[in-house]
């Protein structure tokens, strides 16, 4: 495979829309059951563990970088009121737009995660994490594709500001690290960003199909232009592709 191509549906029609890499940790604090009358000095309280890791998350986002993100929620905490809770749970997703702050904001989320278990008496365990990459959009590539897009009518937004609404993941990223790739979005008629019910049912009506069509054929039609100049363009891209991979993995 020398090049990958993608596009979604959305508010806006953006060349390089921005997807930031996001990762995924779920984790369990063990503590101690006890009494919480009879005798809560015998109990280590999960709970409080999970509540210091997302306090911890909390202020932390005063001090993350621009376009990164960090969110949690609780998954467990307790079956009964009058027991201390031995188990808490919690999922964390954090993003950022290039792959060394995506390993930065891991460590300041992980910090998050062990000063919790370790300010309560807790121990953690991690039951899942995972990952995908940013979007690294191919500058060959998508003059391509703009090319045949605008020839077909579209007009981009990304010069626009006020007009790019876009900021998503995707696992499109770990292809973009892969091989010179692009994910475009174009504009359907949607009143709802992105996976809202106003999206959905935009998605799913006739009037959809034709901003959907014109965008397969513009990933076609520079598909063609590929294919027909395979010793120029490919290695083109490529040329571009370690520039980019450079500049996202910080090597």
């Amino acid at each position: 495979v020398d090049v990958a191509m993608m596009v979604h549906p959305s508010r806006s029609n953006e060349l390089c829309p921005l997807f930031v890499g996001v990762g995924h940790i779920s984790v369990e604090f063990h503590g101690k059951a006890a009494h919480s009358s009879g005798a809560p000095w015998d109990g280590v309280n999960a709970v409080d563990a999970a509540v210091m890791c997302y306090n911890g998350l909390s202020y932390l986002r005063q001090h993350i970088r621009p376009h990164c993100h960090v969110g949690a929620i609780f998954t467990s905490g307790g079956t009964a009121v009058n027991i201390i809770p031995d188990r808490s749970a919690m999922d964390i997703l954090y993003r950022a737009p290039t792959v060394a702050m995506m390993e930065e904001l891991r460590k300041k989320v992980m910090s998050c995660v062990s000063a919790g278990a370790g300010a309560t008496g807790c121990s953690m365990e991690i039951t899942r994490s995972f990952s995908f990459k940013p979007i690294v959009t191919n500058s060959v590539i998508a003059q391509l594709y703009k090319k045949h897009a605008e020839a077909l009518g579209v007009e981009f937004d990304d010069s626009n500001p006020k007009a790019s609404l876009f900021v998503a993941s995707s696992d499109m990223g770990d292809v973009c690290h892969t091989v010179p790739s692009i994910h475009p979005i174009y504009r359907i008629n949607t009143a709802g960003p992105n996976h809202t019910k106003e999206f959905t049912d935009a998605a799913g009506h006739p009037c959809a199909q034709e901003p959907t069509l014109v965008a397969a054929k513009a990933m076609a039609l520079a598909c063609l232009d590929i294919l027909l100049s395979p010793d120029v363009l490919v290695p083109k891209a490529k040329a571009a592709f370690a520039a980019d991979m450079e500049q996202s993995c910080g090597r």
